[in-house]
């Protein structure tokens, strides 16, 4: 559950540097509280069998503790035997619904 890479845009998104951001652990840094059980559980579902949906949705922290929304789609990752050892994660700020 720690992050292994995250390019530019994600490290902007977050506010952080990279270097705070590798190595940390995703979902106590970056998953809000009120959240962090069910996703963490979620997550190792996905590592035990469950494919992921083609789009999730689900906040991170950025810095300041602020709660952004973001759309996720997510693959497992696979070792050359098939097991699986991660997750890769690609995210974008969720767009917000057209105001009328």
């Amino acid at each position: 559950m720690r992050v292994v890479f995250i390019n530019r845009k994600g490290a902007e998104l977050l506010g952080r540097d990279r270097s705070e951001i590798i190595g940390a652990d995703w979902f106590d840094r970056f998953v809000p509280a009120d959240m962090r059980r069910e996703l963490r559980a979620r997550f190792e579902r996905m590592l035990r069998g469950a494919e992921p949906g083609p789009v999730e949705d689900f906040p991170v922290l950025a810095s300041e503790g602020v709660s952004t929304p973001v759309e996720w789609r997510l693959v497992v990752i696979k070792d050359d035997a098939g097991n699986r050892t991660g997750v890769f994660g690609a995210g974008r700020l969720k767009a917000s619904p057209a105001r009328a």
